[in-house]
C-alpha cells in the first residue's frame, strides 16, 4: 500500500469518528465550521507526518487525540481572547447581564454576587482571580499583565481562595460567568 492509499484508508475509516468526537468539544453557539477546520487540520498534519505515522499501530487513536487537543486548545484560546477583551485593564467597560436562560430576578442576584466578589477581594484581585480561575491564564502570564512575580501571583491566588471558602454562594456566579451567562459590553 502506498502513502496515498494509506492516507485515503485512514480518512475513510476515521473521519466520521473525528467529526463525532469534535462535536463534543463545540460550545453552544459555536459554528460547526470550526470543527471542520480543526478536523481538516488534523488530517493535514497526518499527511505531513505520514513518514513517521504510516507505521503507527493505532492511527485512529492518534487522530482522536489530535482532534481532542486541537479543539481544547482552540477553546482555551477563545476563552482567553474573550476574557482579555472583557477584562482589559486599558479600557472602560459597561457591564451587561445577557442570558435568555436567566430571569431578571436571577440576573440581579447574579450581579450582586459578582459585586460581592469584588467587595471581598477588591477590584484588582477580583480581576486577577477571574483571569486565573475562569480565563485559564497561567501565573506567569498574569504576573506579566499585573506587574507581579509568578510566585506573588501564586501566593495571592492562594489567599483569595482561602477568603472565598467562606462564601460558597459565589461559586454559582463564577460558574455562570465561565459558561458565558455574564458578558461585559
Amino acid at each position: 500500500m502506498n502513502e496515498l492509499e494509506w492516507f485515503e484508508e485512514a480518512y475513510r475509516q476515521h473521519a466520521d469518528f473525528c467529526f463525532h468526537l469534535g462535536r463534543h468539544y463545540l460550545h453552544e453557539g459555536q459554528d460547526e465550521d470550526v470543527l471542520y477546520d480543526m478536523v481538516q487540520d488534523v488530517f493535514m498534519t497526518l499527511w505531513n507526518k505520514r513518514a513517521e505515522l504510516i507505521a503507527h499501530p493505532n492511527v485512529g487513536g492518534w487522530l482522536a487525540l489530535a482532534v481532542r487537543y486541537r479543539m481544547m486548545s482552540r477553546n482555551k484560546e477563545q476563552r482567553k481572547q474573550n476574557f482579555h477583551h472583557a477584562y482589559s485593564l486599558d479600557e472602560e467597560h459597561q457591564f451587561e447581564l445577557t442570558s435568555p436562560q436567566l430571569t431578571p430576578e436571577q440576573q440581579i442576584e447574579l450581579w450582586g454576587r459578582i459585586d460581592t466578589l469584588r467587595e471581598i477581594l477588591g477590584e484588582e484581585d477580583s480581576l486577577l482571580f477571574l483571569a486565573y480561575a475562569i480565563g485559564g491564564y497561567k501565573a506567569k502570564e498574569l504576573g506579566a499583565r499585573f506587574d507581579l512575580t509568578e510566585n506573588t501571583v501564586h501566593v495571592r491566588i492562594s489567599r483569595m481562595k482561602k477568603k472565598l471558602v467562606a462564601h460558597p454562594e459565589l461559586f454559582y456566579a463564577l460558574l455562570l460567568v465561565s459558561m458565558g451567562a455574564l458578558r461585559m459590553a
